[in-house]
């Protein structure tokens, strides 16, 4: 049986270590956007990752993507990025 993903880690080595830090200030603004417009609204925070072979030879190496992404509620309607 394999080891399961050290989630901590594994976050913190995605995108050479800005991934991890990204998707934590996403959390912070998605939940401040929240209370700041008195919970009327919903923030969405979106993490998408792929998985793929390094190469069609390997057995072992693992190419991931990682695409982030969130919308938040503003005063005016939502802000995405």
């Amino acid at each position: 049986m394999s080891k399961p993903t050290n989630l901590p880690d594994f976050f913190q080595s995605l995108g050479g270590g800005v991934t991890g830090d990204v998707l934590a200030k996403m959390l912070t603004d998605a939940g401040i956007a929240v209370l700041v417009n008195n919970g009327k609204k919903s923030a969405k925070v979106t993490l998408e990752l792929t998985i793929s072979k390094m190469s069609e030879d390997s057995d072992t190496g693992l190419k991931i993507d990682a695409k982030l992404s969130h919308k938040v509620p503003t005063q005016r309607g939502d802000k995405s990025e």
